[in-house]
């Protein structure tokens, strides 16, 4: 295991000889354990890495746990964009960079709501400015996408219907109707993309999916 600042994080090896540090990886060994994140090892065999994220990735104790594989560097093109790893390191590395791609892997998939500040995944709210940003990137939203966009994520998992959403964030008084709801809908799809899970309940309205 490789100690952190906030504990224990597991490491398997894929492929290759065993080590103290490392042993061959089995999904079944991996998934025995609670991790507060897990560090994969794709010595040779990236395949059997991506079986190990798969499965890890399947099991409800270890949603939010970040993934960080490491892969030589013969191996990275074999890596596809949308991977079930959160991030990687090409070996050989230093144990101060999987510290800090770690660190980074818990800020992204961290999430938490206050008066002040709003982080769900890549997206983070500064309700005192104002200010959006998607993974580090501002994202420029007018007043009532900015409204929408807090009221959805303050009840987040939660359906709203198109009445209710237009009454809470555009007031009793708004006289239009329900379709500027819709509108507004697709305007932060297009705007946050797959930051924002932002799904359509049948007959029921909208809500932000949950993890």
């Amino acid at each position: 295991s490789t100690n952190t600042a906030r504990g224990s994080v597991p490491r398997t090896s894929c492929g290759g000889a065993k080590s103290s540090s490392s042993s061959t990886c089995a999904p079944h060994e991996v998934l025995g354990t609670l991790p507060r994140a897990v560090f994969v090892d794709a010595v040779e065999r990236l395949d059997y890495a991506l079986l190990v994220g798969k499965a890890l990735r399947r099991e409800d104790e270890n949603a939010g746990a970040p993934v960080l594989l490491a892969i030589p560097e013969r191996l990275v093109a074999q890596l596809e964009p949308r991977s079930v790893f959160d991030d990687f390191v090409v070996a050989p590395y230093f144990p101060a960079e999987v510290y800090a791609r770690l660190r980074r892997a818990e800020w992204h998939s961290s999430e938490f709501f206050s008066e002040e500040h709003v982080k769900f995944g890549d997206l983070y709210v500064d309700v005192a400015a104002h200010a959006v940003t998607c993974g580090g990137r501002p994202i420029a939203l007018t007043h009532k996408e900015y409204q929408l966009l807090l009221f959805l994520l303050a009840s987040r998992g939660r359906v709203h219907s198109r009445e209710t959403i237009l009454r809470k964030v555009w007031g009793a008084r708004y006289e239009g109707g329900v379709r500027t709801v819709d509108v507004h809908v697709r305007r932060l799809r297009a705007k946050l993309e797959d930051s924002l899970p932002l799904v359509t309940v049948r007959g029921a309205g909208y809500k932000i999916r949950v993890s």
